[in-house]
């Protein structure tokens, strides 16, 4: 089979060839792969040379969006060629537009006296149902928040489907997806996707192979896609909006539904349960201790479950479990009821599938609750600060401890070769991390890490002021701010600062925004100056620009060429020692958790941020950390963070010193 345009690389070659090496003998690959290999190719390769001589299907999973439509738009077309084989990509649900939703809300005739900005965006998507192929969001690309959440009211939802009996089910735009992906050789889908396929089963059509990129993420996905969270602010407003909204689940039932015995008791209960979830809100935000503005999550210890039981709290979320179980059966009733009244319309009527929605919900909310509430050894439960909500508000969260088993059983076991790769999974050469997270059976095991394609030696440095303050000390980030100012003034901008926590990152913010712009520079600041991808697009096309953020700036950023010539690492990015799971962590590992878990974790969110710098073969510039722990002199894991980089000279020194050398740096590039 011929592939056209491609270009061999030897790094390239070597991951071709240890791919279908695994498909062959049935084993599982590990690819460390940076930027520069072209990885996406290596093993789009032999995917389609299997299929092609197997007839096969393999599934290819990604994190982002960005790296989804690049596989389907660009790098699948170009490796399949001429090939007669087929591909597809297939979304989540909440990804398509259900027609049967979209023609209720055309014949709505209250839509008429909504808001303008309200019948102009319902517009805009009846105009998009007609013209659209795929009915895909991201072919929408809705640019307001007010057609954002029209659109939520005509998304295809899993409990709100009528499947075949839709009048709609013939041009349903998810049916003819999941028909394209069934009929493909090659199926491109996002991490969560695949998370919900294992866990639920039925959602992507059967495959022999798979391959995950950004495979770093994908332990984090399945620990959401398992775990729950519930979002008391959001969930009290929609159900307010449900009870009494125009567009609410009781205002729309069929008008004879009146005459249902029952409804009325669901009501009542239900907002019974939503005065008991602020009653819990409160109690919950005063478990808080005093130092609570140091902290946003708390952790439900087993010690703490077993206090609760004789306290208001306790209380509040047996009776709040106790209600949401009345709600259920009496809702089932009502249920069963409108079958035995109107049979099968109440599985094709939006509005009724919209209350068998919601009842499913419901039961799976009163599930959830109950094993929030009684935390065990294989499961974390917390709650945390909601910041999105106009008054202070909580999350509850739970999640698995570990996902690792999980994987081994529900996908590994039953999978005859699978290919796991990223930039980042090794820490110098070793996988032993990323395997024990994603639950890869050692004995099918084949690790490859590929050198990086950059010349670092002559390309990077690692520079390290050797006066600066511990980070524990107050005059830290001071002296962070001073740096930041004097490297960004020395390079004229074209600086990204790396951040572990918001609070500093405010602190330092406040502090260099007026010197920055008395030097004519501007401070694109996450969170404060906008949402993270938006920023890099500003920071891209601003001639003198520094660019701070936190967790997801450390990956994924790619800024080629002079306008990103530093990056600076404020503090080595160990994780909040505070943050529940991590806690959780700790304790089961015990006196083995700093080397088993926090170090390499931190390790490898450091190579993430370092790479940030080197994003093509022309690239030139340093990284600075200002963290002192990195010198060996300070700590005796030190020397381990430098060793895990590829090999970029260092150079300690004051930091005037290194300010001189970044000056120097500027005048060369």
């Amino acid at each position: 089979m011929k592939l056209p345009g491609f270009e061999s690389r030897p790094s390239q070659n070597a991951m071709v060839e240890a791919i279908e090496s695994a498909m062959r003998a049935d084993r599982i690959l590990m690819v460390e792969a940076g930027t520069g290999t072209g990885k996406s190719l290596a093993y789009l390769t032999p995917a389609i040379l299997h299929v092609a001589a197997e007839g096969q299907r393999t599934v290819v999973a990604t994190h982002t969006l960005a790296l989804q439509e690049q596989l389907w738009a660009k790098d699948l077309p170009w490796a399949m060629g001429d090939s007669p084989m087929s591909s597809a990509v297939l979304k989540g649900r909440g990804r398509y537009l259900c027609l049967l939703k979209l023609d209720e809300q055309k014949q709505d005739v209250t839509i008429l006296n909504s808001p303008r900005p309200e019948r102009y965006g319902l517009a805009q998507i009846i105009t998009f149902g007609f013209w659209s192929v795929n009915g895909d969001i991201d072919e929408f690309n809705p640019r307001t928040d007010v057609v954002r959440r029209l659109w939520q009211n005509v998304v295809a939802e899993r409990n709100a489907c009528a499947g075949s009996r839709c009048a709609f089910a013939e041009p349903c735009f998810l049916r003819q997806s999941k028909r394209l992906a069934e009929a493909s050789h090659i199926v491109v889908v996002n991490h969560a996707l695949l998370a919900t396929h294992l866990k639920q089963g039925g959602v992507l059509p059967a495959f022999t192979h798979l391959i995950i990129d950004e495979a770093h993420h994908f332990a984090e996905v399945m620990e959401r896609t398992l775990g729950m969270e519930l979002d008391i602010f959001n969930f009290v407003r929609e159900f307010e909006e449900m009870d009494q909204g125009r567009q609410g689940l009781f205002q729309r039932l069929p008008q004879h539904a009146d005459t249902l015995s029952g409804i009325d008791a669901v009501r009542r209960n239900m907002r019974v349960v939503t005065e008991l979830l602020w009653q819990l809100n409160h109690e919950l935000i005063l478990q808080f201790p005093s130092t609570a503005e140091t902290r946003s999550s708390m952790r439900v210890t087993s010690e703490l479950w077993d206090r609760w039981q004789g306290e208001t709290l306790g209380k509040i979320l047996s009776h709040i479990c106790q209600t949401l179980d009345e709600v259920v059966h009496q809702a089932h009733d009502v249920l069963a009821q409108a079958e035995a009244i109107w049979g099968d319309v109440v599985h094709e009527e939006v509005s009724w599938l919209r209350y068998g929605k919601w009842l499913t919900d419901i039961f799976e909310l009163a599930q959830q609750l109950e094993e929030w509430g009684h935390p065990n050894q294989d499961w974390v439960s917390w709650w945390e600060v909601s910041r999105q909500t106009p008054q202070l508000t909580l999350r509850l969260k739970r999640a698995p401890l570990d996902v690792g088993n999980f994987l081994h059983s529900h996908l590994w076991d039953g999978l005859p070769s699978g290919v796991v790769t990223s930039a980042t999974l090794s820490i110098r050469g070793n996988f032993e991390y990323y395997q024990n997270r994603l639950g890869i059976p050692k004995t099918r095991l084949e690790t490859l890490s590929l050198p990086t394609p950059f010349d670092v030696p002559h390309m990077a440095q690692l520079l390290v002021p050797n006066d600066m303050p511990e980070v524990t000390q107050p005059a830290y980030a001071s002296a962070v701010s001073d740096f930041t100012v004097a490297a960004a003034s020395a390079l004229g901008g074209r600086t990204l600062v790396l951040f572990t926590s918001y609070r500093m990152m405010h602190e330092v913010n406040r502090d260099i925004r007026g010197p920055l712009l008395d030097r004519n520079i501007q401070l694109l600041a996450q969170g404060i100056d906008g949402t993270g991808p938006r920023l890099v697009e500003q920071f891209r096309g601003h001639p003198s620009a520094v660019l701070m953020g936190t967790a997801s700036l450390w990956e994924g950023v790619d800024i080629p060429g002079a306008q990103l010539s530093l990056v600076i690492i404020v503090r080595l990015p160990f994780a909040n020692p505070m943050d529940p799971m991590e806690e959780a962590i700790r304790e089961r590992l015990g006196r083995f958790a700093f080397n088993q878990h926090t170090l390499p974790q931190a390790l490898l969110r450091f190579k993430q941020g370092f790479g940030r710098l080197l994003r093509t073969t022309t690239d030139k510039g340093a990284v600075v950390v200002l963290d002192p722990r990195i010198l060996p002199n300070r700590t005796q894991y030190g020397r381990r963070f430098v060793a895990t980089l590829p090999d970029p000279p260092m150079v300690s020194a004051p930091w005037p010193t290194i300010i001189q050398m970044i000056r120097q740096m500027s005048e060369s590039t």
